[in-house]
């Protein structure tokens, strides 16, 4: 079965649930400029309310100390989604670390990047744009990368045929299962998880 990351959580009843339901992964934003930011305290409390997922927290070019920082207080990954340095991932461990890229027209995975746990590939806009990522392009480089978060624009209607084209490692999933920012619509969680089933991925196989 493909793996599922829920993503964007602000609440620990969403939270919860979406670990009742099984999921692999769930993200926390510790952007300022998202809409589903939580501070660092807040995230503390929501990720020490739950057992199961692998926890996530979703970061922008943060500081070491800070990128540290939420390790030690029980985050298992770090996702990144800015500019950063190899060597700011070298520092907090590359196989603690999901680098999210845009699928831009020309972009080329640069070669470091299959030493980290796992990419996530996201509309050229960026994270939480609600677009879809370009799939002919996230197909290609799932055939080569071994961990590919397909991110971007999926929703319970489309994720299906998203992984029977593009064959993820996993998909990752926050404005498709809202009912408004940052709160999670409990139907369209499990509609999700039936459309993940739907699609399965022979990559999670492998």
């Amino acid at each position: 079965m493909t793996v599922i990351k829920f993503c964007g959580f602000t609440s620990s009843l969403d939270l919860e649930f979406a670990a009742s339901l099984g999921v692999d992964f769930v993200g926390i934003v510790l952007v300022k400029s998202s809409k589903r930011y939580v501070s660092f305290q807040r995230a503390k409390e929501l990720i020490d309310s739950i057992n199961g997922p692998k926890k996530v927290a979703v970061l922008k070019n943060p500081e070491l100390s800070f990128a540290k920082k939420l390790l030690d207080i029980g985050f298992d990954f770090l996702q990144l989604h800015g500019s950063e340095d190899i060597s700011l991932i070298e520092k907090v461990g590359k196989r603690r670390v999901i680098k999210a890229f845009g699928t831009c027209e020309g972009f080329k995975l640069p070669d470091w990047s299959y030493e980290v746990f796992g990419i996530l590939l996201d509309a050229c806009e960026g994270g939480g744009s609600a677009r879809l990522a370009n799939w002919s392009m996230a197909l290609e480089i799932a055939r080569a990368h071994p961990r590919v978060f397909l991110a971007g624009g999926l929703n319970p209607e489309n994720v299906s045929r998203a992984i029977k084209e593009v064959r993820p490692f996993g998909v990752d999933v926050s404005s498709g299962i809202e009912s408004s920012f940052g709160v999670k619509d409990f139907e369209k969680m499990k509609s999700f998880i039936r459309g993940v089933a739907g699609g399965i991925s022979p990559r999670a196989f492998d």
